[in-house]
């Protein structure tokens, strides 16, 4: 806050001093401007979480990205629940056990989807003692039509 300023603004607007229109165009020879250079960038993520993990050449250092990232996950589930959420729980070898199926069952999701979504549409609601082998025998039939490994 100005304590005293310029004794123009303690007079009615009227009386302000008038801007000339050329005041704001500015000469490009004043030494007191600064160039100043201007960079954007447009960043468009499409890369999948797949893709993000091939990224790790060490398997250890994978396992422990992903237990911080599934730590971080329920610490911030936690926070937004309680809206007291204690310290940081440190990573144990049951979390790098976790990280290590979540990262198997990504991967095989990935490369079995096919087979996935057959064995999810047989449907086999009737008595399956006697209908197992014909259901055993039409998942098998199914997988060999699609897998990549027949």
């Amino acid at each position: 806050m100005w304590l005293k300023g310029p004794n123009f603004l303690r007079q009615k607007e009227k009386y302000w001093p008038v801007q000339d229109n050329n005041a704001s165009e500015l000469e490009k020879s004043n030494p007191e401007l600064k160039k100043i250079g201007l960079r954007a960038t447009n960043v468009q993520e499409q890369e999948s979480l797949l893709a993000r993990l091939e990224r790790f050449s060490d398997w250890q250092r994978l396992k422990a990205a992903v237990v911080r990232y599934l730590k971080l996950k329920q610490w911030l589930q936690d926070k937004v629940r309680t809206t007291k959420a204690g310290p940081f729980p440190p990573i144990t070898v049951q979390d790098l056990e976790q990280a290590e199926t979540e990262v198997i069952k990504l991967v095989q999701s990935d490369v079995f989807s096919a087979e996935i979504n057959v064995l999810q549409n047989i449907s086999g609601t009737e008595n399956k003692l006697d209908k197992q082998w014909q259901l055993d025998k039409k998942k098998k039939t199914s997988l060999k039509n699609i897998s990549t490994l027949h």
